[in-house]
């Protein structure tokens, strides 16, 4: 699928009959690393290759909850989201989709995107929607707020911001509508 930045490569996943295809870790900001560590968030620039989307991307650092996350790979480098899309697309379906962006819980300090509990795949394949779930910026990394020294407040809100704005950009190219979007989640989300 070729986006605004570039082209990506999903995979095909069967849930019960259904063919989806997903699209993991696709990133929509720059990695708020360094220099863009305390900033609000950058779009990220044009890649050139075709960028492989069919593994699940590091969870965004947060606090360790035995039993929730011990076996979570973190790292700052997550601003990123995954789609899941019904596979009429392969078949030339050109109906827009209604799109339904996840956004997850965790008070704003744990949680990810792609948490098992929440997996769009029994949603985009019964439900015939494009599912959308966002990762942010979670804990201090996220909703810091130091305006003395340059740190902007709630980070982790700008992030879902630029989140949000690549799916109206993007989300065509998914089958999905752009003015047919729907914001669901739980807790912080």
């Amino acid at each position: 699928i070729k986006l605004e930045t570039g082209k990506v490569r999903g995979q095909l996943i069967n849930f019960r009959g259904s063919i989806v295809y997903e699209f993991l870790g696709i990133p929509f900001a720059e990695p708020p690393i360094n220099e863009l560590r305390f900033k609000k968030p950058v779009p990220v620039k044009p890649w050139n290759d075709v960028k492989s989307m069919t593994n699940w991307p590091p969870h965004c650092t947060q606090a360790l909850f035995p039993g929730f996350n011990s076996d979570y790979q973190f790292s700052e480098d997550c601003l990123t989201l995954n789609v899941i899309t019904p596979s009429a697309l392969e078949h030339g379906d050109k109906r827009s989709r209604p799109v339904m962006v996840w956004i997850h819980g965790g008070g704003f300090a744990i949680g990810s995107a792609h948490y098992d509990a929440y997996n769009g795949t029994i949603l985009a394949a019964t439900e015939d929607i494009v599912y959308v779930a966002i990762n942010y910026r979670l804990g201090a990394l996220g909703f810091l707020h130091l305006p003395e020294h340059g740190v902007p407040s709630n980070l982790g809100l700008w992030d879902q911001l630029l989140a949000l704005q690549w799916v109206k950009n993007n989300i065509k190219q998914f089958g999905g509508d752009p003015d047919q979007v729907t914001i669901f989640g739980e807790s912080a989300g």
